[in-house]
């Protein structure tokens, strides 16, 4: 190809080039940087781009070649030096945005490619290549993303993809991987196919593990019709990683986490859940095979199994390959846990093991030893505990000398040979998995490490415990005694550390269970503190005063002052006598949190201790003493508000000048007084009440100052780089890119709007001047989204500031009303559940200030347009998150954060409510707004998410039809008739009534003895049912009591929907067990649900057409179904008795289901029939009669009340009682009692009958 580029351009260019590459000094460097900027990018942009190019493909030096497509790739994408100035303000906007790529000339892009293009191609070179082809992939993207298109890059990267030249096959499935459109535009069947190919152990490394980048960002596509045809690419992708290298492995592991910790892709693994078990094991602990089961290990309730060894033994690794497995298991671990966090429900959610080694979804037992994600949790845990075991110590006694004498009380363990690492990850997993999946895992090994000869594992046991307590404390919790058991000993430990992590242990427990922890085992933590605080050295001394403090924050005073002396004694002690600060610090830490939880108790400390803070805040500023300045202004405020105001205001005074004296010195950016200044003026408030106001002429301006800081904000493209940044929090945009804050300002400004709080609340109208901009601050700060803290703390202070500048008359009327605007329109789009609650909250707490009669129309109508978006807005939300849950198991998984939300929304909701109920105590207007809702997005209702659409939920919602069945076809006779044609017996309904009862005690007992959980289903409609009958004896002595006898006929109709629940639930579970699914006639795992929604569609019907018997419609659908009906030329009447026929019928289907399955199991499993090794009443065919005679007397039951609709009241079956109790009552009593009465205990070789023994 001719060069477009002139020989005299050409060697000018290439000489400021080699000065760039091969510059010698700094002078020659910068001046060929100068001249490349000056007089080539700034003025001849084309020329320069073009030569760089060509250099990139004809440079005979491969290091110029690689520098050339490098530079080309920095400069091509720059905002142009000299930009065209535009007239038009929108034009020169859009001008700043613009690139060098944006105003280059259709042709020269055009060449750029071609020539970028061959030089793929021809490249045999390694870094030159890379260089060209990530070149390629920058200048491919920015085509793309201005609508450009560049077909010559699919057919390059195609015939590179089967090209002989590894390198040139590696070449290609970068581009892919960097420009994933090329893939996701083209048929996935083919893509696939190359993908595979390039994936086989035939290939190099180098092309595998490019390939599997290339998979990674494939599968990542957010086409969900693309991930279904591609999944199968997640197979050879695991082979792949089980064929590579360590090192290779590592790289492969950190791909595959970008999967992984994506929601949209994380499903991708939920099959392959066993295989990735098994081949993270290896990863993460190299061990030695051995005879001993490793999940058999001792612990205190076990201490006979096999001798434990702790940690478990490695297989030696050669030196150079020690590196390279440290990083694999890194990796591995951050892996799993990474998978573990953004899809935890997979590994709460069984998975059995299918027979091809992948997982299934099934079973109604959360866990089992022999599950798969039991596995996968036992293999996470346990490689956490071996890892937070091995503490490196250097030779002789340095490491601990320098943990001893560490003077940094910041400074981390990790510093001192202890992996962090673990301990971290441990910790995400609990917060992800909870206690149920977790606790069981970790406490089969802890007790044993407690008990280890090592002080490092020891150590670890403890640390482990601490870092488990806030994702499981509800679970913990409920054996926090066996833990106190536990931990209490280790205070006794020789070794310090371990004695600092049983401080540790303890103030993270008190933290994590707060008031129940320190509640119950108050003697039992103190008793180790308090002695702990004695320790010879600083760090276990110090620790033991920190775990103080979280003990303080959730006990009661009175339970505190027993301990109070030996506390506060102790405390001073290392005040005024420790040789290290940091000790001296957190003493006085310490000292402020007592006195805060022991309140007026403490006045008897008041007066030796306000004076040590005194001398501590006058000793000179330095920067070794600013922290203890800090800390003593806090302990001093603190116990201001402990003592209370006649104690404090003596020394107050003397106080308030010292501060103010601190306030007048200067400081530098980093310097934190001013915020500790402002938490100890607001304390230093909240002590003297009133009496602080003359003051507030000192404290409000820098308050004022700190509370209008703006936010410190970056706009980034790289997260990478900024997450490097200390002092700096990342905030991911929807468009990629990346928002970095300074903290720090974020920190001073949420302390000042707290401080703002509490003089505001605490002055009250004393608060005057200050109201108004405070208010100015307030309001525009309910939209600060960079810090939750400043919008409810604003939230908050604008209810305060209302009452009192209405009291004032420091704001007017007018003003109250606009200000009542500005939050109803910051109401409307909110989208923050738990804020919007606290939004409407602050609008309700600051309109009942003033009053309902001194609100304007317009603002009523305002609130009335937010509230309804609010309401809409939820439903929709709702109804999509129910969509969501019907989709499939995926789904699933996020059940229990989509309950949380759906709480927070609730809490939201209630504050509404609380609202539109002031606005209008009638509620005509919040019927009328729900109304609104009702019409578009269902009734009311509809905001309630259907939490599953499992068995039970249907059991629940078809009772519910059923209620609405009995309710509707209670006639309204008149008062003085008897609604039913007899009166019923007494006697009877005492003796059937018992009966039922009993029947539901004996339910119970076996319920808890083997668990079925069909069997709570039949003790709901035994215990509903016997109510019912008891209700008879009420109602025979006042039969024309309409109410008494909606109430009774209600329960004794609805009450049969469990024992019919739990027929339904036998069959499903059978043929799991029988592994007969196959026999069935309908799917297994639609079985249930199929005829409970059966049922609910027949009531529904019902309950619509039975309204109009004797009631007047209330629903406009209701009206239109009576019409539609009625213009068939059928009465309402025919319509109800349908719904029971079709209720009849639903359950005969089932019926036939069962006995086809029944037939085909004798035909096709003849030996499982006949094979009755523990004779007939241990064999599931005495289950199978069981449900047959209950499926006939069920029938028998369906069959009368049929009939009985079809005759009328007035007709036989009606009429006479002695039907009801034989073919209602006594037959549904047979049915469940032949169901639940087989006294035999079920097995799992035998009866199916408990949830130990089936899995669905």
């Amino acid at each position: 190809m001719e060069s477009a580029i002139p020989q005299q351009i050409r060697a000018e260019l290439g000489q400021i080039l080699s000065n760039l590459v091969l510059g010698d000094n700094d002078i020659r460097r910068s001046s060929a940087e100068k001249v490349l900027n000056d007089k080539w990018l700034a003025t001849q942009p084309e020329i320069l781009l073009l030569a760089l190019a060509e250099f990139s493909r004809q440079s005979p030096d491969a290091h110029m070649r690689a520098f050339a497509a490098i530079l080309l790739r920095r400069l091509i994408f720059r905002p142009p030096l000299h930009p065209v100035p535009s007239p038009h303000p929108h034009q020169a906007l859009a001008a700043s945005k613009t690139t060098i790529y944006d105003h280059l000339s259709e042709a020269t892009r055009g060449n750029l490619e071609t020539i970028l293009l061959a030089a793929l191609k021809e490249e045999r070179d390694q870094s030159a290549l890379k260089g060209v082809t990530e070149t390629i992939c920058e200048l491919a993207v920015g085509s793309f993303e201005r609508k450009r298109p560049f077909p010559e890059l699919l057919n390059t990267a195609s015939q590179l993809a089967n090209s002989g030249d590894p390198m040139h096959r590696e070449s290609a499935f970068r581009i892919f991987t960097n420009v994933p459109h090329l893939l996701w535009d083209q048929n996935p069947q083919q893509v696939v196919a190359v993908l595979e190919s390039a994936l086989k152990s035939t290939e190099p490394v180098s092309v595998r593990h490019a390939a599997l980048k290339a998979c990674a960002v494939y599968l990542s596509s957010n086409d969900p019709g693309l991930q279904s045809q591609t999944v199968g690419l997640m197979y050879p992708v695991l082979v792949a990683l089980n064929e590579f290298s360590p090192d290779s492995q590592t790289k492969a592991l950190e791909t595959l986490t970008s999967l992984a910790s994506d929601h949209r892709t994380a499903g991708l693994f939920r099959p392959h859940i066993d295989t990735l078990t098994r081949l993270m094991e290896p990863f993460l602990n190299e061990q030695r095979p051995s005879a001993v089961d490793a999940t058999a290990t001792p612990t205190l309730a076990n201490p006979g199994l096999p001798q434990f060894v702790w940690p478990p033994t490695g297989t030696p690794t050669p030196i150079e390959e020690e590196e390279a497995l440290i990083e694999r298991r890194y990796a591995a671990l951050e892996f799993m846990v990474s998978l573990t966090e953004t899809r935890p429900g997979i590994f709460r959610t069984p998975i059995l093991p299918g027979d091809d080694g992948q997982g299934t979804t099934g079973g109604e037992i959360l866990g089992g030893e022999n599950s798969v994600q039991t596995a996968w949790v036992s293999t996470l845990v346990r490689a956490c505990l071996k890892g937070m075991g091995e503490v490196i110590e250097e030779e002789g006694n340095a490491t601990q000398v320098a943990w001893e004498e560490c003077e940094d009380p910041s400074a981390i363990d990790e510093d001192f040979g202890y992996p962090q690492v673990f301990e971290g990850t441990l910790d995400r997993a609990a917060v992800a998995l909870g206690g149920r999946a977790l606790l069981p895992v970790a406490f089969r090994d802890i007790p044993a490490m407690l008990g280890s000869p090592e002080w490092g594992v020891r150590h670890a046991g403890l640390m482990a415990i601490a870092a488990v307590a806030e994702g499981t404390y509800q679970v913990l919790e409920l054996e926090v005694g066996k833990v106190v058991e536990l931990v209490v000993p280790m205070f006794a430990d020789p070794h310090p550390r371990v004695r600092f992590a049983a401080c540790q242990c303890i103030g993270q427990l008190c933290t994590d269970m707060q008031e129940i922890f320190q509640q119950k085992y108050t003697k039992e933590i103190l008793s180790c503190l308090i002695p702990a605080m004695d320790a010879p050295e600083a760090r276990v001394h110090c620790h033991a005063a920190k775990a103080i403090i979280n003990f303080c924050c959730g006990v009661e005073a009175d339970e505190l002052a027993p301990y109070l002396d030996d506390i506060v004694n102790r405390l001073l002690r290392l005040l005024g006598s420790s040789p290290r600060r940091y000790v001296q610090e957190q003493a006085l830490t310490t000292l402020a949190m007592v006195a805060d939880a022991s309140a007026d108790k403490f006045q008897v400390y008041y007066p030796s201790i306000m004076p040590l803070l005194m001398q501590a805040l006058r000793s000179p500023a330095t920067p070794e003493t600013h922290v203890l300045h800090c800390k003593a202004m806090e302990c001093a405020g603190l116990i201001g508000i402990a003592v209370g105001r006649e104690t404090f205001q003596h020394d107050a005074t003397e106080l308030i000048k010292v501060l103010l004296q601190l306030q007048e010195q200067p400081s530098t950016d980093d310097d934190n007084t001013p915020m500790y200044l402002q938490q100890t003026w607001s304390k230093i408030c909240q002590a003297l009440g009133d009496a602080f106001e003359p003051y507030l002429q000192y404290v409000m301006p820098p308050l004022f100052k700190s509370a209008s800081v703006k936010p410190d904000i970056n706009v980034v493209d790289d997260n990478d780089e900024v997450a490097t940044r200390d002092g700096f929090d990342v905030l991911d945009l929807d468009d990629g890119q990346h928002v970095e804050i300074r903290t720090s300002v974020l920190e001073e400004k949420s302390a000042a709007f707290d401080a703002l709080l509490a003089h505001a609340s605490t002055l009250g109208a004393k608060f005057g001047q200050y109201i108004r901009p405070t208010l100015e601050l307030a309001l525009p700060n309910l939209k600060f989204y960079f810090s939750e803290n400043v919008r409810e703390v604003s939230a908050l202070l604008i209810p305060t500031l209302v009452m009192s500048g209405n009291s004032t008359g420091v704001i007017s009327p007018e003003e109250l009303n606009a200000i009542f605007l500005q939050v109803t329109r910051a109401i409307q789009p909110e989208g923050d559940a738990g804020f919007l609650g606290s939004l409407c909250k602050c609008l309700a707490d600051s309109l009942l200030v003033v009053g309902r009669q001194a609100i304007v129309q317009p603002l009523v109508n305002e609130i009335s347009v937010a509230c309804k978006a609010q309401l809409a807005a939820l439903a929709s939300r709702r109804d999509m998150r129910a969509r969501r849950l019907k989709r499939g198991p995926e789904w699933e998984e996020d059940k229990e954060d989509m309950l949380l939300l759906q709480e927070l929304e609730d809490a939201a909701l209630d504050e509404m409510g609380r609202l539109l109920t002031f606005l209008d105590s009638s509620h005509q207007q919040y019927a009328a707004l729900i109304n609104s809702i009702t019409q578009s997005q269902g009734t009311p209702s509809s905001l309630t998410m259907s939490p599953s659409s499992n068995s039970s939920y249907l059991f629940v919602a078809g009772i519910l039809a059923q209620c609405m069945l009995v309710l509707s076809q209670d006639a309204e006779p008149k008062p003085r008739d008897p609604i039913l044609k007899y009166t019923p017996s007494k006697g009877w309904a005492v003796v059937m009534g018992s009966l039922y009862a009993l029947t539901a005690l004996a339910c119970v007992t076996w319920f808890f003895r083997h668990r079925g959980r069909y069997m709570f289903a039949i003790i709901i409609g035994a215990g509903f049912y016997s109510i019912g009958l008891f209700l008879r004896i009420m109602y025979a002595g006042d039969p024309t009591n309409v109410g008494k006898y909606a109430v009774m006929n209600l329960i004794i109709l609805l009450s049969p929907c469990g024992f019919i629940a739990g027929v339904y639930m036998l069959l499903s579970r059978l043929a799991y067990h029988l592994d007969a699914v196959d026999l069935l006639a309908i799917n297994a795992r639609k079985l249930t649900k199929i005829f409970v929604i059966s049922d609910v569609g027949d009531g529904w019907w019902i309950d619509c057409n039975s309204k109009s018997q004797h009631t007047e419609p209330r629903e406009q659908g209701e009206l239109k179904l009576i019409r539609d009906v009625e213009s068939h030329g059928l009465t309402v009447m025919q319509v109800f008795l349908g719904g029971l026929v079709a209720q009849l019928i639903s359950f005969l289907v089932y019926t036939v289901v069962f006995a086809l399955f029944i037939h085909r199991v004798y035909k096709y499993r003849r030996e499982e029939w006949d094979n009755r090794p523990q004779g007939f009443r241990n064999h599931w065919l005495a289950l199978v009669w069981m449900m047959a005679i209950s499926c006939l007397f069920i029938i028998i039951r369906s069959v009368y009340r049929a009939v009985e609709s079809a005759e009328g009241r007035e007709g036989n079956l009606a009429s006479h009682e002695l039907y009801f109790y034989i073919l209602d009552t006594i037959a549904l009593w047979i049915a469940i009692t032949y169901l639940t009465g087989y006294t035999g205990k079920p097995k799992k070789e035998s009866i199916p009958m408990s949830s130990d023994s089936v899995n669905v």
